[in-house]
């Protein structure tokens, strides 16, 4: 079974903010599914967003 997050839990994690998360999903950078109302990610796609993040420099 697949695990999905509501953008709530993802702000309070603090993955990102509000303005973000709805920012990435518009530029169809984080995939985002609807159950009903609700808006979630689920874990595969939130791995696959975070994955592609850039990295910072150790420098």
């Amino acid at each position: 079974m697949r695990q999905a997050h509501t953008l709530r839990d993802l702000k309070e994690a603090g993955y990102a903010g509000f303005t973000k998360l709805y920012e990435e999903i518009r530029a169809g950078r984080l995939v985002a599914t609807k159950i009903g109302r609700r808006t979630v990610i689920l874990d595969d796609d939130l791995k696959a967003w975070l994955s592609r993040l850039p990295k910072l420099s150790t420098q």
